[in-house]
């Protein structure tokens, strides 16, 4: 493994380590990426040394919350961004 995907590692799972429950998260679904809320917290049933998210994805209905893994999520340490939905001008 490269010295750059290393830190990169890291880095991931620090920011993710520090995601509690009831927080706001961005949350890989696909290829998007979608306003979320982590609504629990467990250790995986397949690698019990690593956590999983239970996500609420914001606007959408209960039936598409989901388990998911640290690598989906992106954290800001409580900060909140605005992601740019207005489109381009002509």
């Amino acid at each position: 493994m490269s010295r750059s995907r290393q830190n990169s590692d890291s880095k991931n799972s620090t920011s993710s380590d520090k995601i509690l429950e009831g927080e706001k998260v961005l949350c890989y679904h696909g290829s998007l990426i979608y306003e979320a809320k982590c609504l629990k917290i467990r250790e995986s049933e397949d690698e019990p040394d690593k956590m999983e998210y239970f996500i609420h994805y914001a606007g959408w209905s209960k039936k598409w919350e989901e388990w998911v893994g640290k690598y989906n999520l992106l954290y800001f340490g409580g900060h909140l961004i605005q992601l740019n939905t207005h489109k381009n001008p002509k």
